[in-house]
């Protein structure tokens, strides 16, 4: 069988999967996913090009999608928000790319245990716009913060800039439901149940499958850990004749003990003075 043929009968079981609206093969849908937002070169999206763009409602058609894939050996590529800068969501070998972004409930918010359960889909901006409303919030804060989905930051183990203050993805992702190559569903963790932040026994599944960028499956539903939500936000930048000014008193602040600086990040700026 042709990659035509297989891909022409993978749409046929996928549309019965899915439904039509939920499998697209057009050029317009395709184009808009053979790239990121790293420095990729964009003028070469033809090498990078998907077959075929699905949108699955929940793990079971994830479930569906995997295994209609194995079936005719067809290479799979999750996608979350496709602002990461390491390439994991650019198809590099055409196929079926799983658009999780429709995967965007939330599941429950348990305020006595202070967590949230996710499908990864949704992104950090209408995770918080509902959280802030019970006074709470998800303090992981990527540069790409308005359209970064769950799935994806934990497909990239994302660097959070407020991750002095609070941890960074890794930290933030208390247990997770994954869909393995092979179309198996396992949930991993800290060794314990799905809300249980440590356990003396049990492996601890979750830091193998964090940062894995789509090569060990998809994320498919999650438990973030929940925080109150500050009573005052005050981002404040201040500029350095020098990388050995600022760096010292970035050592100095991380050094004081000031329990209210949620992080310090230093950005490198050249400039160039024509006189």
């Amino acid at each position: 069988m042709t990659t035509t043929q297989a891909n022409d009968e993978a749409v046929k079981e996928l549309i019965a999967a899915l439904g039509k609206e939920n499998v697209l093969t057009e050029m317009r849908h395709r184009v808009v996913r053979s790239a990121s937002c790293s420095p990729f070169p964009v003028q070469q999206w033809k090498k990078h090009l998907p077959d075929i763009v699905v949108f699955p409602d929940s793990t079971d058609d994830v479930v569906g999608i995997v295994k209609i894939a194995n079936k005719y050996k067809i290479p799979i590529v999750p996608r979350g928000g496709g602002s990461g800068l390491a390439d994991g969501a650019v198809p590099l070998k055409h196929g079926i790319v799983i658009d999780i972004k429709r995967m965007n409930r939330i599941l429950e918010i348990d305020e006595e245990n202070m967590c949230v359960t996710v499908q990864t889909g949704i992104n950090l901006l209408m995770l918080n716009k509902v959280l802030g409303e019970l006074g709470y919030w998800h303090p992981d804060d990527p540069a790409g913060y308005v359209n970064a989905c769950v799935g994806g930051r934990i497909g990239c183990s994302g660097f959070s800039l407020v991750g002095s203050g609070y941890g960074h993805t890794r930290d933030l992702v208390i247990s997770f439901e994954h869909v393995l190559p092979t179309g198996e569903v396992i949930h991993v963790g800290e060794g314990g149940g799905k809300k249980i932040r440590k356990s003396s026994t049990g492996y601890r599944l979750k830091d193998l499958f964090m940062g894995h960028q789509g090569t060990l499956g998809v994320a498919t539903e999650a438990v973030l850990e929940i925080f109150p939500r500050p009573e005052a936000e005050f981002p404040a930048f201040f500029a350095f004749n020098s990388f050995e000014d600022a760096y010292q008193t970035a050592y100095n602040l991380g050094k004081s003990g000031l329990k209210t600086l949620s992080a310090m990040v230093m950005f490198i700026i050249c400039s160039i003075n024509k006189s």
